[in-house]
């Protein structure tokens, strides 16, 4: 009877291990250099190279997120490195742009999700909504894959915006922003498509805020005040 008994723990040690193996042979089949293969789906893997290497923006690794939802402001928001043409002569590194919110909610860690919006608030800029966007990494460690529309004109834009950073409890440290266009569908005065800019925080930490009500236009007349997608290094954004 003794015998009988240890036969059947065993035969169901055994059978545990092979479920925990199968499954984490499935989790892995998601992930291919520690990046979702859907994020692969949507994006060449030379972008991430640009990401990387030309933008010099960390991507994170992993298939263990942390928890990111919140709010952060990015200001002072500066820009760190960009391949846009235009760019080339006119602006440098450590230029500032328009301080920058950032909202992530509803996050999915099972599925990787994560809600992903940003808004230009000091310029007066309509918010951007990445509602399938995808985060990865490990531990405190993240990178966000937002992808975002917006109407410009008669055209629709799309772009990939990345966020990185070091998840603490009153915010994100070593925080690097990046934008690539996707698409600008023909839209003037807006980069080239497969060319962005990245960016840093002024103080390397963005600390947690409130989602802005409402846009509110200021004034400015400083030319080192600008957005993202503009192909000017004025304050602009296209209706």
């Amino acid at each position: 009877m003794i015998t009988f008994n240890r036969i059947q723990l065993s035969l169901l040690l055994v059978l545990l291990i092979v479920i925990a193996s199968c499954k984490s042979s499935k989790d892995n089949s998601l992930f291919e250099d520690g990046i979702l293969i859907e994020i692969y789906d949507l994006i060449e893997p030379e972008l991430l190279d640009i990401i990387e290497n030309v933008l010099e923006t960390p991507i994170h690794r992993g298939d263990n997120p942390p928890n990111v939802e919140g709010v952060y402001l990015m200001s002072p928001y500066l820009l760190h490195r960009t391949n846009v043409p235009v760019d080339a002569g006119r602006v440098n590194p450590g230029q500032r742009y328009a301080d920058l919110h950032i909202r992530l909610s509803k996050q999915d860690r099972r599925a990787y999700r994560v809600q992903f919006d940003t808004v230009h608030h000091s310029i007066g800029e309509s918010p951007s909504h990445g509602p399938d966007s995808f985060v990865i990494g490990n531990e405190n460690q993240f990178t966000v894959f937002g992808f975002l529309e917006r109407r410009a004109g008669e055209s629709t834009i799309k772009t990939l915006y990345v966020f990185s950073g070091i998840l603490e409890q009153d915010g994100i440290s070593s925080p690097h922003t990046a934008l690539l266009m996707l698409d600008n569908d023909g839209a003037s005065q807006v980069i080239p498509n497969n060319t962005g800019r990245s960016f840093v925080h002024g103080n390397n930490k963005a600390l947690t805020s409130n989602w802005p009500i409402q846009p509110q236009k200021v004034s400015t007349d400083d030319e080192n005040i600008s957005t993202h997608y503009g192909s000017s290094t004025r304050a602009y954004f296209p209706d």
